[in-house]
């Protein structure tokens, strides 16, 4: 059985163990059970990526009081600024193209806002089927929570 999914998550201690879950969704799809035997590659993710965006994430949201109240740990908070983060490069990456599209005489207003919709509910889909629907449903709490509060630049 060749079937390869690749996806990242964090490392978590269990009893005297690191571990690494598999979500949901992959572990249905390949038909995991606990007596499996998977081959695992484990490439860790650089320091100055993680730091830079906890610091950031911290900056922003630790002080924000009903973010604060979702009792989140500061490792979910970190992911689901990572999701936010993934989502604005997606939008960009979309604008860029309506850009190009609009300047070709393609896109009218409507059918830009259309596409912004799709992309964003195609993201919004995949964070869903990824990580499950009761993390999809805190992370769009915190989303929410997150442009509400934004923080004004000094």
């Amino acid at each position: 059985m060749n079937d390869i999914k690749e996806f990242m998550n964090y490392v978590v201690k269990q009893g005297n163990s690191l571990c690494v879950r598999i979500p949901k969704n992959i572990s249905e799809s390949m038909k995991l059970t606990e007596t499996d035997s998977v081959k695992i590659t484990i490439e860790k993710l650089g320091y100055e990526f993680y730091n830079k965006n906890y610091e950031e994430m911290k900056k922003r949201f630790i002080k924000v009081p009903e973010i604060m109240k979702m009792n989140l740990s500061e490792e979910k908070m970190l992911l689901y600024y990572q999701f936010i983060l993934k989502e604005g490069e997606r939008n960009h990456q979309y604008h860029k193209k309506a850009l190009v599209d609009k300047g070709n005489k393609k896109a009218g207003v409507e059918e830009f806002m259309k596409g912004a919709n799709e992309i964003r509910k195609e993201y919004h889909d995949k964070i869903k089927k990824e990580f499950g629907e009761k993390i999809y449903i805190e992370f769009n709490k915190f989303r929410g929570l997150a442009f509400k509060n934004r923080t004004k630049k000094k």
